[in-house]
């Protein structure tokens, strides 16, 4: 019998963890060898070949089907607030040419999986900071991460957009709200190639931005079809697209969305950047 805080893995099933894989899911996992005796949920677990090899270590959690994420392959990491905070550097650093930017203050300072942080989300907008806890082992550790953060990165504030489904995977509720600092402006300004943009972090879409439209954005900003071309923005949101194709020399510009309020702050993003002049149509429709 393995020792508690040991997942073994059925034979055969080692092979995504060996191609550096970061889940294991619940079918992968031998239940008649694994012993998980006096773990907590979101506690880290040691995962093992089915002859008892070591293979990575992760969070554990039984009431999802991705029963262990995993966060280092190293058999000696030792998963404290230290660890947390250095993989929290590396992934910031990973994002320094674009803190260095002057025409860009919103972007995702940490991308989950892709950052060693299965899990966690943190975006950048402004001076502020936005967080979502997907996986029981981000929330087990969340308080040590916005500490982290907060030293790290000096934000005047930190909200929480823990509003989604997945969440319920994980046998999580919902949770959203100020977690450290001051709260920020409803809504609050960003810019992005010299752009600005109108951002409600607490009710807006993902964490209230589009931001990995960024380079769309910019192509619409430069490309010289645009210009006085007639766009349509369709499923607008908050008509950052119609914004860029009007600073680029758009004649005219419609954007279409069932939200009236996601409308109503396009109308101000467009005033926001002084494309009053643009002739512009906003149409409250399902596309």
């Amino acid at each position: 019998m393995a020792r508690a805080g040991i997942v073994i893995l059925k034979q055969g099933r080692e092979k995504p963890l060996v191609q550096y894989h970061p889940w294991v899911f619940s079918g992968s996992i031998d239940p008649e060898r694994t012993n998980l005796e006096g773990v907590t949920p979101g506690e880290v677990v040691e995962v093992r070949d089915f002859r008892g090899g070591f293979l990575a270590k992760g969070y554990y959690n039984p009431s999802s089907q991705i029963r262990v994420r995993v966060l280092s392959w190293a058999q000696t990491a030792a998963m404290g607030k230290a660890w947390w905070r250095v993989r929290l550097a590396r992934a910031l650093a990973a994002r320094s040419a674009l803190a260095a930017r002057d025409d860009l203050d919103a972007y995702r300072l940490v991308h989950a999986e892709s950052d060693g942080l299965p899990g966690l989300i943190v975006d950048r907008y402004g001076d502020y900071l936005v967080l979502q806890s997907l996986a029981l082992g981000v929330e087990v550790a969340k308080e040590g991460i916005v500490e982290a953060l907060v030293d790290l990165v000096k934000p005047k504030g930190i909200v929480e957009r823990s509003d989604v489904d997945v969440r319920r995977k994980e046998g999580l509720e919902e949770a959203t709200g100020l977690l450290w600092g001051e709260v920020p402006p409803n809504p609050l300004t960003i810019t992005e190639h010299g752009a600005h943009y109108l951002v409600d972090v607490f009710n807006g879409h993902k964490t209230g931005f589009y931001l990995d439209q960024r380079d769309s954005r910019r192509w619409l900003l430069t490309d010289p079809g645009v210009q006085g071309a007639e766009v349509l923005n369709a499923f607008c949101y908050t008509g950052s697209f119609g914004v860029c194709a009007a600073l680029n020399g758009a004649a005219r510009v419609v954007n279409v969305d069932s939200s009236q309020a996601s409308l109503d702050m396009a109308r101000e993003t467009m005033a926001l950047n002084g494309c009053e002049s643009v002739e512009a149509e906003y149409v409250n429709a399902d596309v």
